[in-house]
């Protein structure tokens, strides 16, 4: 997965498909489960609807809310603190919002006309969003 990463792309379909089944299957259906990044594309949606439904689980949606531009600088920022290859290179972190634009955000408006997406601000500080993420966690 982290050579499709390095370059900006998207990890296959079958691959990441299999890691959120396996996921699931080795954890108690009581048991929450945060997934970062997926679905990322409406047939990762279909698939990942048809995973969750089949195991009987209920499943909400985050999307952490931040200007194009911003996220660019503090992706940027990032890779010098922790050394990311794949977030040193402004011309691949271009390309990622390209695609998130192109395939990611039909799949959150979906999720948002369905009632099952919870937005928060992006621009607070790290620990003011990790406070909103718990708290929209929470309430599921």
């Amino acid at each position: 997965m982290k050579s499709y990463i390095d370059v900006g792309k998207l990890v296959p379909f079958a691959i990441i498909m299999q890691v959120v089944k396996e996921a699931i299957l080795a954890r108690p259906k009581t048991q929450k489960i945060l997934f970062d990044g997926i679905p990322r594309d409406l047939d990762q949606m279909r698939e990942f609807d048809k995973i969750m439904a089949e195991m009987g689980r209920d499943f909400r949606c985050i999307e952490i809310k931040l200007a194009e531009e911003e996220g660019v600088q503090r992706i940027l920022g990032r890779a010098k603190i922790e050394g990311r290859a794949d977030d040193a290179d402004e011309q691949i972190i271009r390309r990622r919002m390209a695609t998130f634009h192109e395939k990611t955000l039909p799949v959150i408006e979906r999720y948002k006309a369905a009632g099952k997406l919870t937005e928060i601000d992006g621009r607070a500080t790290v620990e003011e969003v990790y406070i909103l993420m718990k708290k929209a966690l929470a309430e599921r």
